[in-house]
């Protein structure tokens, strides 16, 4: 989990970042074709990309282990996404089921990011 400076400093980065719609649209351009169904986001931050993919995925499971961020998640008021104040090795073993997982610009703030893959991967697919 993360700690006291480095959470302000994150969500420092995260509210710039919230201006910056082209740069998201760019990012979500390299793989939108795979957001549809059933969407897991790992990381969710304050719904920068959340409110993007919404469109595109029939559910959107936004994990997010920090709940002040969560929070604001839940208040963009998208039907579709469910918000889960969890991290992402709560879902290890799990039997929910998602068509895709998305990390943006997450796997550096995660102790073990191989692991975080692993589990991802492990996930049951819907097919």
């Amino acid at each position: 989990m993360r700690e006291g400076a480095g959470i302000i400093s994150e969500r420092f980065d995260l509210e710039l970042l919230r201006r910056a719609t082209g740069y998201q649209r760019w990012v979500l351009s390299a793989f939108k074709p795979h957001i549809s169904g059933d969407v897991l986001e790992v990381g969710a931050g304050i719904g920068n990309f959340t409110r993007w993919m919404a469109g595109s995925a029939t559910r959107l499971v936004a994990l997010e282990p920090e709940p002040e961020m969560a929070m604001e998640i839940e208040g963009l008021g998208l039907g579709n996404v469910e918000v889960s104040i969890a991290p992402l090795e709560r879902l290890a073993g799990s039997e929910q089921r998602f068509d895709s997982a998305v990390l943006i610009n997450v796997l550096e703030h995660l102790r073990d990011d191989q692991r975080a893959l692993s589990i991802a991967r492990e996930l049951p697919s819907i097919e």
